[in-house]
């Protein structure tokens, strides 16, 4: 699929869209390390990270609402991208809940349940990258594609489940 929001030729949200996962990642690491018994500017340092990853991930997913906005309805390349941007959508609210849950502390530390839920969450994020990746490899924004990858059929299924809906 094509962007329509570029600079230089490089689309917009791919850019954007690699600031928060860093950031998130990032945060996690501070987080497991403090968890280790590393000192608290850790868990500060993860929290501020959460924080910023959370601004970068709204500022990513408007551009990528942007780049929805001009994909063909009905098209393979749509769903593709519907069900990434949901993803993304669920990635964003369920760091928000991170974020909300951490306020609270003095330290802004997690605690290792929380931790572990930061994993998890992540784990859907790097679902989120795999569709973005079936996006940009291997689906025209005009029409439907004919891969043969294993991460290809499984774009297919989720396609499959969300036009059965």
């Amino acid at each position: 699929m094509e962007s329509r929001l570029k600079v230089s030729g490089h689309s917009v949200h791919l850019m954007l869209f690699m600031l928060p996962m860093g950031l998130f990642v990032t945060g996690i690491i501070f987080d497991l390390f403090h968890l280790m018994g590393g000192p608290s500017l850790l868990a500060m340092a993860g929290y501020w990270q959460v924080v910023g990853g959370l601004f970068g991930a709204a500022i990513a997913g408007l551009a990528g609402i942007a780049d929805l906005l001009f994909l063909q309805p009905g098209t393979r390349a749509r769903r593709v991208a519907i069900a990434h941007g949901l993803i993304n959508g669920g990635v964003l609210a369920m760091f928000a809940v991170v974020w909300l849950v951490r306020v609270g502390d003095p330290e802004r530390a997690a605690g290792a349940m929380l931790v572990a839920v930061e994993l998890l969450i992540l784990l859907l994020g790097a679902v989120a990258a795999w569709l973005a990746g079936e996006l940009v490899e291997g689906v025209p924004a005009d029409g439907e594609a004919r891969p043969a990858t294993l991460r290809s059929r499984a774009v297919q299924a989720i396609g499959a489940f969300m036009t059965a809906r």
